[in-house]
């Protein structure tokens, strides 16, 4: 699978991801969708990852820790009003 490019991840953007296997996902190849509210990128001693709210039907209060090798797409930064 090849990574995102860090650089296009910013807070407020979606991203497509998938759990790793640790979480036991019931459907391995099945994309999330999530809001990013933090990028923790090129900080020493820890991974390149992002907090996401979850923008899926039944889990929109859920954050969720994902690292960036499981992002699979980057849509445009949310529109705020």
């Amino acid at each position: 699978m090849q990574q995102v490019s860090k650089e296009k991840i910013s807070v407020g953007c979606i991203i497509s991801y998938h759990l790793p296997a640790s979480q036991l996902p019931v459907d391995k190849n099945r994309l999330w969708r999530g809001k990013v509210l933090k990028a923790i990128i090129d900080r020493p001693r820890l991974l390149d990852s992002v907090i996401v709210q979850s923008l899926e039907e039944g889990y929109e209060d859920e954050t969720e820790w994902v690292l960036l090798e499981h992002i699979v797409s980057i849509e445009k930064q949310e529109e705020t009003i």
